[in-house]
Protein backbone atom coordinates (compact mmCIF):
# COMPACT_ATOMS: atom_id res chain seq x y z
CA UNK A 1 0.00 0.00 0.00
CA UNK A 2 1.32 3.41 -0.95
CA UNK A 3 0.66 6.16 1.58
CA UNK A 4 2.34 9.07 -0.19
CA UNK A 5 4.50 9.92 -3.18
CA UNK A 6 8.25 10.33 -3.19
CA UNK A 7 7.87 14.01 -4.07
CA UNK A 8 5.50 14.65 -1.16
CA UNK A 9 7.81 12.83 1.27
CA UNK A 10 10.83 14.83 0.09
CA UNK A 11 8.88 18.09 0.53
CA UNK A 12 7.87 16.95 4.04
CA UNK A 13 11.49 16.10 4.86
CA UNK A 14 12.70 19.55 3.75
CA UNK A 15 9.87 21.29 5.65
CA UNK A 16 10.81 19.44 8.84
CA UNK A 17 14.47 20.40 8.47
CA UNK A 18 13.53 24.03 7.91
CA UNK A 19 11.29 23.88 10.99
CA UNK A 20 14.25 22.55 12.99
CA UNK A 21 16.36 25.55 12.01
CA UNK A 22 13.58 28.10 12.50
CA UNK A 23 11.92 26.76 15.65
CA UNK A 24 13.36 23.62 17.24
CA UNK A 25 17.09 24.42 17.38
CA UNK A 26 16.51 27.96 18.73
CA UNK A 27 14.09 26.64 21.38
CA UNK A 28 16.54 23.92 22.39
CA UNK A 29 19.35 26.49 22.53
CA UNK A 30 17.35 28.58 25.00
CA UNK A 31 16.37 25.57 27.11
CA UNK A 32 19.88 24.10 27.19
CA UNK A 33 21.59 27.48 27.62
CA UNK A 34 24.08 26.48 24.92
CA UNK A 35 24.06 26.52 21.14
CA UNK A 36 22.17 23.57 19.61
CA UNK A 37 22.46 22.94 15.87
CA UNK A 38 22.22 19.16 15.56
CA UNK A 39 19.86 16.41 16.60
CA UNK A 40 19.72 12.84 17.79
CA UNK A 41 17.27 10.54 16.03
CA UNK A 42 15.82 7.23 17.19
CA UNK A 43 14.43 5.09 14.36
CA UNK A 44 12.47 1.91 15.09
CA UNK A 45 12.91 -0.61 12.25
CA UNK A 46 11.04 -3.55 13.70
CA UNK A 47 9.93 -5.75 10.80
CA UNK A 48 12.05 -3.96 8.19
CA UNK A 49 14.25 -6.16 6.02
CA UNK A 50 15.55 -6.80 2.53
CA UNK A 51 12.05 -7.09 1.08
CA UNK A 52 11.54 -3.40 1.88
CA UNK A 53 14.61 -2.25 -0.05
CA UNK A 54 12.85 -1.63 -3.34
CA UNK A 55 14.13 0.59 -6.16
CA UNK A 56 11.85 3.36 -4.91
CA UNK A 57 13.35 3.05 -1.40
CA UNK A 58 16.90 3.16 -2.80
CA UNK A 59 16.04 6.22 -4.90
CA UNK A 60 14.50 7.95 -1.88
CA UNK A 61 17.56 7.30 0.28
CA UNK A 62 19.86 8.64 -2.43
CA UNK A 63 17.73 11.77 -2.91
CA UNK A 64 17.46 12.49 0.82
CA UNK A 65 21.21 11.96 1.26
CA UNK A 66 21.90 14.49 -1.51
CA UNK A 67 19.46 17.05 -0.10
CA UNK A 68 20.79 16.64 3.43
CA UNK A 69 24.44 16.78 2.35
CA UNK A 70 23.92 19.84 0.13
CA UNK A 71 21.64 21.82 2.46
CA UNK A 72 21.90 20.48 6.02
CA UNK A 73 25.45 19.22 6.55
CA UNK A 74 26.48 18.26 10.06
CA UNK A 75 22.99 18.45 11.56
CA UNK A 76 22.97 14.78 12.59
CA UNK A 77 24.61 14.43 15.98
CA UNK A 78 23.80 10.75 16.19
CA UNK A 79 21.16 8.22 15.20
CA UNK A 80 20.08 5.07 16.97
CA UNK A 81 18.35 2.45 14.86
CA UNK A 82 16.51 0.15 17.26
CA UNK A 83 14.82 -3.25 16.95
CA UNK A 84 17.15 -4.16 14.09
CA UNK A 85 16.73 -7.83 13.31
CA UNK A 86 18.87 -9.96 11.00
CA UNK A 87 16.94 -8.81 7.92
CA UNK A 88 17.56 -5.16 8.67
CA UNK A 89 21.23 -5.79 9.43
CA UNK A 90 21.63 -7.27 5.94
CA UNK A 91 19.76 -4.29 4.54
CA UNK A 92 21.94 -1.87 6.51
CA UNK A 93 25.04 -3.20 4.76
CA UNK A 94 23.49 -2.12 1.45
CA UNK A 95 22.12 1.20 2.70
CA UNK A 96 25.35 2.41 4.24
CA UNK A 97 27.09 2.17 0.87
CA UNK A 98 24.90 5.11 -0.24
CA UNK A 99 25.85 7.22 2.77
CA UNK A 100 28.89 9.32 3.55
CA UNK A 101 31.30 7.45 5.90
CA UNK A 102 31.23 10.42 8.30
CA UNK A 103 27.46 10.01 8.52
CA UNK A 104 27.56 6.23 9.02
CA UNK A 105 30.01 6.69 11.90
CA UNK A 106 27.21 8.56 13.73
CA UNK A 107 24.65 5.78 13.23
CA UNK A 108 24.35 2.98 15.78
CA UNK A 109 22.35 -0.12 14.82
CA UNK A 110 20.93 -1.84 17.90
CA UNK A 111 18.82 -4.92 18.43
CA UNK A 112 15.87 -5.34 20.77
CA UNK A 113 17.80 -4.72 23.99
CA UNK A 114 18.58 -1.10 23.25
CA UNK A 115 17.19 0.70 26.31
CA UNK A 116 20.37 0.65 28.42
CA UNK A 117 22.46 1.97 25.50
CA UNK A 118 20.03 4.84 24.94
CA UNK A 119 20.02 5.71 28.64
CA UNK A 120 23.83 6.01 28.51
CA UNK A 121 23.66 8.84 25.98
CA UNK A 122 20.24 10.46 26.37
CA UNK A 123 18.97 12.18 29.51
CA UNK A 124 15.95 10.34 30.86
Amino acid sequence: MQVTTMDRYIKYHVREFEKSFAIKFPACTIAAKRHIDSSTTILDVQGVGLKNFTKAARDLIKELQKIDGDNYPETLYQMFIVNAGPGFRLLWNSIKSFLDPKTTSKIHVLGTKFQSRLLEVIDA
